[in-house]
């Protein structure tokens, strides 16, 4: 549109009708650009340079600091500072919390009132960096079934049991998978009663247990 005014001479009436905005808009731009050129162009935010009404610095911070201390919604802030002598609006509160990013509770530690710790996310750019290691603890069942199948003084449980009544015990199953290729399944190596799994590679792969590929 800057063109046609400027190179092709038009008029701007005409080319505000053409693109279906204002004259005076057009006009605003234009000046723009000869003030600023193409920079003068870019979109500016619609936020007023200067707000005289805006709750003050000191007011938002002692809003900030009933909601971190009391965990009061903005109805209760706004009566505790009614009884302090200070005349706040909910909605004001709600926009003070909306601009210091505490409108949600979920944003604050609830013990101490800080902000609550970010989420971190670990992720890893090559296939099989991320290694998940599943620890599970089965316990030895005797064929047919243990005591809580029979019951405690059935013969069943009563053959079950070691000598020097001792307990039949766990067995602690270990599985270690890893992405081996990228888009590729996951591939799992299994061990029980055995080493850690950590201890058979630092690469991150397993090197003595059999992998098979998990669908």
């Amino acid at each position: 549109m800057i063109e046609r005014i400027i190179q092709d001479g038009r008029p701007i009436s005409h080319v505000a009708d053409e693109a279906g905005i204002s004259r005076q808009r057009l006009t605003v731009w234009l000046r723009r650009y000869e003030m600023f050129g193409d920079a003068g162009l870019e979109d500016r935010s619609s936020r007023p340079a200067r707000s005289p009404n805006q709750t003050s610095e000191d007011l938002e911070d002692r809003i900030e600091q009933l909601r971190r201390t009391t965990k009061y919604g903005p109805d209760r802030i706004s009566g505790e500072l009614a009884m302090e002598g200070v005349s706040v609006s909910p909605a004001t509160v709600h926009r003070v919390l909306v601009r210091r990013g505490l409108n949600r509770l979920s944003t604050i530690d609830p013990p101490t009132g800080e902000d609550a710790r970010q989420v971190k996310r670990y992720e890893h750019d090559a296939p099989g960096d991320m290694i998940h290691i599943d620890v599970k603890k089965v316990g030895k069942i005797p064929d047919g079934g243990g005591w809580r199948v029979h019951g405690r003084d059935s013969q069943a449980a009563l053959e079950s049991r070691r000598k020097g009544k001792r307990r039949p015990g766990y067995t602690r199953t270990c599985t270690l998978r890893s992405t081996t290729t990228a888009g590729s399944p996951t591939s799992s190596a299994t061990r029980t009663n055995g080493p850690s799994p950590l201890s058979s590679s630092s690469s991150g792969h397993a090197s003595s247990s059999p992998a098979t590929a998990s669908p």
